[in-house]
């Protein structure tokens, strides 16, 4: 099992370190101004979420009509994707499969 961070947004190679890392930042940006513009409750899916950095990035956000669900198909990065969520507290509806669920925005 790889190490997710160490091959996406932590990185040793600059490029790819930055290039995830603006993506992430991109995201979240964009899911913080569609909450402030929408005052009902936002269901958003990160399909494939890895290790859930971007719910961590998000939190700092402190977004209040936003339900957070996670799917990650990888047994490996699902193990580290609940083991991340519970480290930093986070409050994540982790899916093991997608069913007729609906969301307003997936990553």
């Amino acid at each position: 099992m790889n190490n997710y961070s160490k091959i996406t947004y932590d990185s040793p190679y600059l490029i790819k370190r930055f290039s995830h890392r603006v993506r992430f930042r991109h995201y979240v940006n964009s899911i913080f101004n569609n909450s402030k513009k929408n005052h009902n409750n936002i269901k958003f899916l990160d399909y494939g979420t890895g290790d859930g950095f971007i719910f961590i990035y998000l939190k700092k956000y402190d977004v209040k009509n936003l339900s957070l669900f996670a799917y990650e198909p990888s047994i490996g990065q699902y193990n580290d994707l609940l083991k991340n969520l519970d480290d930093n507290g986070l409050n994540v509806t982790c899916l093991q499969k997608l069913g007729e669920e609906k969301f307003d925005i997936i990553l």
